[in-house]
């Protein structure tokens, strides 16, 4: 009887979800910094080539976890830039539309920087990636786009461009990685 006890004793203690205060520190601690590094304009970073994905990408990390005013700061701040890439302007898209903005005219954009093979490259015209086009994927997902032509296509696009390993390149052509692939 005492081992049965002792067994079943040890199961709940096993399979009873149990919280992880060292992990509630180390996330808070992360996002004090995150906050503490924000711009008094709302971005983050300090180079000007990647302060739009920086401050898309603090903005998702800050959506999970939550704090509105910095995050309405910085999509008052993303908002108001404009956008050379299809990587940027899918990670502006992602981002405005989690926070509640109306990125009507941003898809737009990003519908009409499609290529003729339902992907979408690093600028409009120019040859489609994996990367840019789950990026836009992505976009068009966050922002609850219904259009399922679309949508499908470019699936299908990715799905043509996968490698026998199953992971994807940069281009059709390039080795799979873990960037592209994840």
């Amino acid at each position: 009887m005492k081992i049965r006890a002792f067994c079943i004793a040890i199961l709940l203690i096993v399979t009873i979800p149990m919280p992880s205060y060292a992990q509630n520190i180390s996330i808070n601690g992360g996002l004090n910094w995150l906050l503490s590094n924000q711009n008094m304009n709302g971005l983050w970073g300090i180079n000007a080539y990647t302060s739009v994905v920086d401050t898309t990408e603090v903005i998702n990390a800050e959506i999970i976890f939550g704090n509105d005013a910095s995050i309405q700061n910085a999509a008052t701040w993303l908002t108001a830039q404009e956008i050379a890439t299809i990587d940027e302007l899918s990670r502006k898209v992602r981002s405005l539309a989690s926070v509640g903005t109306d990125t009507s005219p941003l898809i737009g954009t990003l519908i009409d920087a499609r290529n003729s093979e339902s992907g979408w490259g690093y600028r409009s015209g120019y040859s489609s990636t994996s990367l840019d086009t789950a990026l836009a994927l992505q976009a068009l997902k966050a922002a609850n786009y219904t259009n399922q032509t679309v949508n499908f296509s470019a699936i299908s696009y990715l799905l043509s461009t996968q490698n026998p390993d199953g992971g994807w390149g940069f281009t059709q052509d390039d080795y799979s990685n873990v960037f592209v692939t994840a």
